[in-house]
């Protein structure tokens, strides 16, 4: 196998592990949601939000991330949670 090959197969590998971890993320958003519902708690945390993204910013600044790339990422995953639990949240509402 040529290096290329391989490197390529090792990102295959990453990629896969990649979006089951955010698929777990998400599994644990509904159980949150689900929890938010049962409690009457509001679905926008902002405190939260703001905590959970500077504290990625930080772990992705530890292992050399572009800080910028770790905020867009985390807008991505906490736009795609925000939908997430407005449909779970939401739909006794309805």
């Amino acid at each position: 196998m040529d290096p290329l090959e391989k490197y390529r197969r090792e990102i295959d590998s990453l990629d896969a592990q990649l979006v089951g971890v955010i698929a777990r993320r998400l599994d644990v958003c509904r159980k949150v949601a689900g929890f938010k519902k049962e409690s009457s708690i509001p679905m926008m945390q902002p405190e939260r939000v703001e905590q959970v993204k500077q504290r990625c910013i930080k772990l992705g600044v530890s292992q050399g991330i572009d800080p910028n790339f770790v905020m867009e990422l985390y807008n991505l995953i906490i736009r795609e949670t925000c939908k997430l639990e407005t449909s779970i949240i939401g739909e006794s509402e309805t």
